[in-house]
């Protein structure tokens, strides 16, 4: 049986979008290959359909209506380089609702909306446990990572001071969003404080949802061990650290 071709709709054709356009019109087969799958530019969408452009396209291949790209069914990969907040965000928003693929590079999109579009993506998409991974790393793990390295950062640690508590935030933010992913599917509202089986209800893509809740509680130990372990050299200056590890694990609410 032969594969269908993966049909690719593009959001932008300025610098960056022109160069994704003529790689992908004149360079088809050889991205095939790489791909393992034929690739077809469907659908393109400008702001000015009379514009001169730095690539040859047709006409046809063109839409100033959003509907045409990220509603469309035949399209499987929505591919945004136009930048930009508004109405990037949005746009985004409708492709992943329409159950698509998301690429995009656009900087403050990500910072301001990104962690609602990977909540969005994680209900949309069936992910598997490296993807659910990625994905928290990218919105509870960088949070916890963050603050970590950054008082690192202000107190001027050593390069290897810094690298070791930010792998403490990685190891923290992966057991405190296990232990919140636990809660809201084992905990009773009146204790947790907010309503729970969300997840569930939702299809949102989690570990517990992926493994079950046993196999969770494992993960999240496993997690809490190897932050207590990470923050083991710093000695007495590390209790604090190992405190909250264990903090995370067995919190309820």
């Amino acid at each position: 049986m032969t594969q269908r071709p993966l049909n690719v709709g593009l959001i932008g054709l300025g610098t960056v979008g022109a160069q994704v356009a003529e790689r992908m019109l004149t360079g088809g087969p050889q991205l095939s290959r790489r791909a393992g799958v034929e690739l077809c530019l469907r659908r393109v969408l400008v702001r000015d359909l009379k514009k001169r452009r730095a690539v040859e396209i047709a006409s046809d291949l063109l839409t100033v209506e959003p509907a045409d790209l990220v509603e469309d069914p035949a399209i499987d990969v929505v591919v945004e380089v136009a930048g930009g907040d508004e109405p990037m965000r949005s746009y985004l928003e409708r492709a992943i609702r329409a159950g698509k693929h998301v690429i995009t590079a656009n900087k403050v999109v990500m910072a301001k909306h990104g962690p609602e579009l990977l909540d969005l993506a994680a209900e949309k998409q069936k992910l598997d446990d490296g993807e659910i991974r990625a994905m928290q790393a990218l919105k509870t793990g960088a949070l916890f990572r963050f603050a970590c390295e950054a008082g690192a950062v202000m107190g001027r640690a050593s390069a290897e001071k810094r690298e070791r508590l930010a792998r403490f935030g990685d190891a923290l933010g992966l057991a405190f969003q296990l232990a919140d992913d636990l809660i809201d599917a084992t905990g009773k509202a009146s204790k947790a404080g907010k309503a729970t089986a969300k997840d569930a209800d939702r299809g949102k893509a989690t570990l517990v949802g992926l493994h079950g809740v046993a196999a969770a509680q494992k993960m999240l130990d496993e997690a809490v061990e190897q932050a207590i372990a990470i923050a083991a050299p710093f000695g007495a200056r590390g209790a604090m650290l190992a405190d909250a590890a264990r903090f995370a694990g067995k919190r309820d609410a």
